[in-house]
């Protein structure tokens, strides 16, 4: 049975576009399916036409592919259509995988392929193995990704969808040239580009990319840059419409080929090439690559300062991809579990209505009964409020698990690995050319890759300290000690920090104040403060440290004249759900957690944190501890 979305669509866009005349033959699918949007449709076709958008968009651009899929979901589960939500799934289940979300983007595609078995849609569910063959491919499973792969197949060819069996045959033979198995490859896209060459230009260059990457593992070089030159004239063609991971990749492999021939020059513009579509659309190992192409490419000639330069550009863009890249894919996740959550309810509610119905249908057979049964549903109308009290703690608690949990994982991929990449990168450079750099060039680098262990020490002390906190395994310890003489202590450790940046720090307290509480965590909080207003602060701001005593409690005042917070910024401060961290005067980076760390170590000790601040007036931070008894 053919799927019923492609021939309902099928014959609305017919009967609309013959209506309107702001169509003609040069628009694409993605133009007709927004010029669509624009106009006052039916429910059901809006649903499948944002569904039918976020999957011509999961080669475009994966986030607006992904938003587009919401939509369809969100409207499909307003109006309760379930063939929609079933189409709308398999989208967000691909555009989840591209992101490399494999389990919930499987999950998600588990779901579509169960609604469309029952509504016995076989196109739906040739759709869904060939999507599910897809992640799995992504995600390393071969066996897996060919059995998926093999049931499309068949079930395409049962159909006789030669636009479909078109897209399989390229996974197929995505699969054997992952596997090596390079005479199979060949034959399933030879297959495959029959097929699209008339059907879909986007597909196509997907085809000719495998090809050409065969072919070069074949060792015919010659035919794989003609292949790749093929993409790149059919990209050309369908200009913002094309498949720009096909196109980004021919860039790279074609500034590959024109390396190992010498011919620099064209290298270069390929590379470059691949770095605009890379960074445009999120690619980032394709951005990687490029990049590291052009440090060896200036490497080779001699051109060592533009060499260490590029690494410093790969480092940079590198780092501003992946924190685009993780709050997009945070953002990805966070919506996948609330949206999972919500469904669930929805789930056990629509159980407990059927229950209800049942037992309302036979209340009929007599008076005891119904009032059998209207106590009944009192009692389940009890259970599902308790039940749904309970779900929306347990839905509370586990957003807020979820939320730390993503927002720990957000700060080790993100924030280690800035440091790191910088590390890893001038180590490469030093492996490649430490001979022909000079004292002064050896000196600097020597201090970059200290400035970054030191940074990475840094975030790694936070981060563990912050995870023993959580564990429980951080306990206040109080004693007795002389609050001067710790700031003294912290204000030397961070003189050389203070001196680098022209900062000026002055320590105000003169008395011998006497604290009790746990003298580390209070150290830690003090040299966080500290540290903080220098990051923040430029040549020639003033720092202060004070303290005053308020009846049995001693208050420390850390006042800057930096750069100071906004509003938004100072209700975010405390939250690690939020991202906090921001680069300093500098160009600092932190994972955000040092003054999480604070407050909480803060009210371990009986005492309280606040802050005032003023965006371009610096911040005044002050807490209390007790005071000594012994004075």
């Amino acid at each position: 049975m053919y799927n019923k979305f492609y021939i309902q669509l099928t014959i609305f866009l017919a009967s609309f576009l013959s209506l309107t005349d702001a169509y003609s033959s040069k628009d694409t699918v993605v133009d007709s399916l927004k010029a669509l949007l624009q106009h006052e449709l039916p429910a059901k076709s809006r649903v499948m036409i944002l569904s039918e958008l976020g999957r011509e968009y999961i080669f475009i651009d994966i986030f607006q592919a992904f938003d587009y899929a919401r939509q369809s979901l969100e409207l499909a589960d307003s109006i309760n259509y379930t063939l929609g939500k079933a189409h709308a799934l398999r989208t967000l289940g691909s555009a989840l995988g591209e992101n490399r979300n494999y389990m919930q983007g499987v999950k998600m595609l588990l779901d579509a392929l169960e609604v469309f078995k029952q509504e016995n849609d076989v196109i739906g569910v040739a759709n869904c193995y060939l999507s599910l063959g897809l992640l799995h491919q992504k995600g390393g499973a071969f066996d897996k990704s060919r059995q998926y792969e093999l049931l499309a197949m068949d079930l395409y060819r049962q159909e006789n969808n030669q636009e479909r069996l078109g897209a399989i045959l390229n996974n197929i033979s995505r699969s054997h040239t992952e596997l090596g198995n390079y005479d199979s490859a060949r034959y399933y896209i030879t297959e495959a580009i029959k097929i699209n060459k008339n059907r879909n230009l986007a597909v196509l260059s997907s085809n000719y990319r495998i090809l050409a990457i065969i072919h070069r593992h074949l060792g015919d070089v010659d035919k794989a840059e003609e292949y790749l030159n093929t993409v790149v004239r059919i990209s050309d063609s369908l200009e913002e419409k094309a498949n720009s991971q096909a196109l980004a990749e021919s860039h790279l492999v074609l500034g590959d080929i024109m390396m190992g021939r010498s011919r620099y020059a064209d290298a270069e513009v390929h590379l470059k090439k691949t770095i605009s579509i890379a960074a445009a659309h999120g690619y980032l190992d394709l951005l990687k690559k490029a990049y590291y192409g052009l440090f060896n490419l200036l490497g080779q000639r001699r051109d060592y300062e533009q060499s260490r330069s590029m690494m410093k550009e790969f480092i940079k863009v590198t780092d501003s991809i992946l924190h685009i890249e993780q709050e997009n894919r945070l953002e990805m996740v966070q919506w996948y579990y609330q949206n999972s959550l919500q469904r669930s309810q929805v789930d056990m509610l629509q159980k407990e209505k059927f229950l209800s119905d049942e037992i309302i249908s036979r209340q009929r057979i007599s008076i005891i009964l119904l009032v059998v049964t209207i106590a009944l549903a009192g009692l389940l109308i009890f259970v599902v409020v308790r039940n749904g009290n309970r779900q929306k703690k347990l839905s509370e608690k586990l957003a807020e698990a979820n939320s730390t949990k993503n927002k720990l994982f957000s700060i080790i991929s993100h924030d280690f690995r800035s440091p790191i990449n910088s590390i890893l990168g001038a180590s490469i450079f030093l492996k490649n050319h430490a001979d022909k750099l000079s004292k002064d060039d050896l000196r600097r680098m020597s201090e970059d890759m200290h400035k970054s262990i030191l940074n990475t020490m840094r975030f790694t002390e936070n981060i563990l300290t912050w995870a023993r906190s959580q564990m429980a395994a951080i306990k206040p310890n109080p004693v007795n000690f002389n609050l001067k003489q710790v700031v003294e202590n912290v204000l030397e450790i961070l003189d050389d920090q203070a001196h680098e940046k022209g900062v000026n720090v002055n320590n105000m307290i003169t008395r011998d104040y006497k604290a009790y509480a746990d003298k580390n965590q209070i150290e830690t909080v003090i040299r966080n403060l500290i540290n903080n207003a220098i990051k923040f602060s430029a040549a020639d701001d003033m720092i202060k440290v004070a303290a005053s005593e308020k009846k049995e409690l001693i208050e420390v005042t850390v006042v800057d004249s930096g750069v100071g917070m906004s509003e938004e910024m100072l209700d975010n401060l405390f939250r690690i759900d939020t991202r906090n961290s921001t680069r300093g005067t500098s160009g600092e980076i932190g994972t955000g957690l040092g003054l999480i760390i604070c407050k909480e170590f803060v009210e371990n000790n009986a005492g309280e944190l606040s802050v005032e601040s003023r965006l371009g007036e610096g911040s005044v931070f002050k807490f209390t501890i007790p005071s000594s008894t012994d004075q």
